[in-house]
């Protein structure tokens, strides 16, 4: 996974990966050039999490497709550090019918003093195929 940081956000992209969803990258053979897609139908899947005011931030995912899927589906989760662990504070289901791209976002109150992050959960379903991708995006200090 790599992380991108513009000013107060943070900006999470995801890698391709296997479609069995083991989450373990492509193997490129010799001889194969450029990055091979995650699959058939999901292209790529981002999350980012930005501070939009005092105690303020915004969670947004995304999920994009090659082509038309029968259900495109990007879920965004906020989380806080406690006790060396993520844990959800909340999140939010986005998803489209017959599209190729998804946009989700949701803004939250948090508590100072505490880091946050964003985490995204994507998928696209056509047919009988099913492809899923995780991201998590950097973390960001609410002070």
């Amino acid at each position: 996974m790599m992380c991108f940081c513009f000013g107060n956000s943070a900006l999470a992209v995801c890698i391709p990966f296997d479609v069995h969803t083991t989450l373990e990258p492509i193997q490129i053979k010799s001889g194969d050039t450029g990055i091979q897609p995650y699959g058939t139908y999901l292209a790529s899947g981002s999350c980012e999490i930005q501070e939009v005011g005092t105690g303020q931030v915004r969670v947004i995912a995304s999920t994009s497709c090659y082509r038309i899927s029968d259900t495109v589906i990007a879920d965004i989760y906020l989380e806080s550090k406690e006790g060396g662990y993520w844990w959800t504070v909340t999140y939010k289901e986005g998803s489209g019918s017959n599209t190729n791209y998804v946009y989700t976002s949701k803004d939250v109150a948090v508590k100072r003093g505490q880091y946050y992050r964003a985490r995204g959960s994507h998928i696209v379903k056509k047919g009988s195929t099913t492809e899923t991708a995780g991201t998590v995006s950097g973390s960001m200090y609410i002070d």
